[in-house]
């Protein structure tokens, strides 16, 4: 498995959003605007609509989205990046 770089992992520390795209069965591209957390060489997204620290901690000056995203609901949604 290829692993991220430490400037590819320093961005998404810095970022507060990406952009991510991902294939149709049809092979064209959708982008979507993330919220993506660091844990340590892992990175880890997750749908707005789930308890997470490290997105309380990236996140929590953001009352509204972070109370959504880190509800019991959206738990189940985390996925883990990994780099192509």
């Amino acid at each position: 498995m290829t692993t991220w770089s430490p400037s590819e992992l320093a961005g998404v520390d810095g970022a507060d959003e990406l952009d991510i795209a991902t294939r149709r069965a049809d092979g064209t591209l959708r982008t979507a605007r993330v919220w993506v957390v660091r844990h340590g060489d892992e990175l880890y997204v997750r749908s707005v609509n789930g308890r997470d620290a490290a997105h309380r901690r990236k996140y929590g000056r953001y009352p509204g989205p972070i109370a959504r995203i880190t509800a019991e609901a959206a738990r189940q949604t985390t996925l883990r990046l990994d780099p192509a």
